[in-house]
């Protein structure tokens, strides 16, 4: 009996131990390029190249384009983005396998960037009209 608490404990302490270095390395990490974006930002012109620029949305924009959006489509990224889920909880939640939340996620980022491409410098653009057109 004693022998198998000290294994325990030895397991429980090295993967206490593990963690504790990931973690550590994982907030390096992340320092480390928050510094770096915040010193490319310093260094880079006011407008960024058109090869980097992300179209932003509006919150306004953004709900119109969530609207857009199958139920499925927008379950999944409200489950796994704004939830913070993992996609084992979300596909749970949703009652579906990982592949198909994860296709959901895809297919619904896919559409919100070809809309935010299309609400740069335009009113609203249903997206059957962009999806028709290419």
């Amino acid at each position: 009996m004693g022998d198998e608490i000290k294994i325990a404990h030895n397991i429980l302490r090295r993967r206490y131990s593990r963690a504790s270095r990931l973690r550590a390395i994982l907030e390096t990490s992340v320092a480390e390029e928050v510094s770096q974006r915040h010193e490319l930002s310093q260094t880079q012109s006011v407008r960024p190249s058109t090869r980097d620029a992300r179209p932003e949305l509006t919150p306004k924009q953004l709900g119109l384009a969530m609207e857009e959006l199958t139920q499925d489509e927008r379950d999944a990224l409200q489950r796994t983005i704004c939830e913070g889920k993992s996609y084992e909880h979300a596909a749970l939640s949703l009652g579906v396998n990982v592949t198909t939340l994860k296709n959901w996620k895809h297919r619904g980022l896919s559409k919100l960037r070809r809309l935010a491409a299309a609400y740069q410098g335009a009113d609203f653009v249903p997206l059957s009209e962009l999806l028709d057109a290419a």
